[in-house]
């Protein structure tokens, strides 16, 4: 087993681009294995493992090749790379970026084997402080999430960064029989910055 290290300088984080193709190919393996997607995605989804098929995999990267063709992809995605092995880890990704309101949707990700390690926060530290810093294009007022009421990690992870849960969505998450509230969290870029004035401008 990897051990975990705490020192950022040990990690990258890489947005992905055209030519990662490797990377992509990890976005499609990890989707494809999870087996509680209900848990990870309010959106209707299969149960279980989906096959991965090499025409799968092929649509798979066709459409991600569509993205990038786009002036403004629809999800912008970040990896989370061990340096010293090349290990992809998880990820955290933007989407519907509002240009007129510098607003964007955050979301994040980790498959099973580094879940409850503390990689959380370090691929949350690094994504803010990319993000948030003064010469990223698109410029971030906010960015905003939604999770549901049971995800205590990722409530955990956000509140540990200063996202404030501005709003609950009423018995909106159907799981395992039980019924939960959606709760949605926002964090200021000013917010950020008060708190790590020297990691940005």
């Amino acid at each position: 087993m990897t051990k975990v290290t705490r020192n950022l300088d040990a990690y990258e984080l890489k947005q992905i681009c055209r030519e990662d193709t490797d990377l992509i190919k990890d976005i499609y393996y990890w989707q494809n294995s999870e087996i509680d997607k209900p848990r990870y995605c309010v959106d209707p989804v299969p149960k279980g493992k989906m096959p991965c098929t090499e025409e799968g995999l092929a649509s798979f990267l066709k459409h991600f090749d569509l993205h990038f063709c786009e002036k403004d992809p629809p999800i912008t995605h970040y990896i989370l790379i061990l340096k010293e092995t090349g290990e992809a880890l998880g990820m955290i990704m933007y989407s519907n970026y509002n240009p007129r309101n510098y607003n964007a949707e955050i979301g994040f990700y980790f498959p099973e084997e580094h879940r409850h390690k503390g990689y959380g926060k370090i691929l949350m530290e690094l994504f803010l402080r990319t993000v948030f810093h003064s010469d990223h294009q698109p410029c971030f007022h906010k960015l905003w999430a939604e999770t549901g009421a049971f995800n205590t990690a990722s409530l955990r992870l956000m509140e540990h960064f200063g996202f404030h849960r501005d709003g609950t969505i009423r018995e909106h998450y159907w799981l395992d029989g039980g019924i939960y509230d959606q709760y949605i969290y926002t964090l200021l870029r000013k917010e950020y910055l008060e708190n790590n004035p020297s990691q940005t401008d």
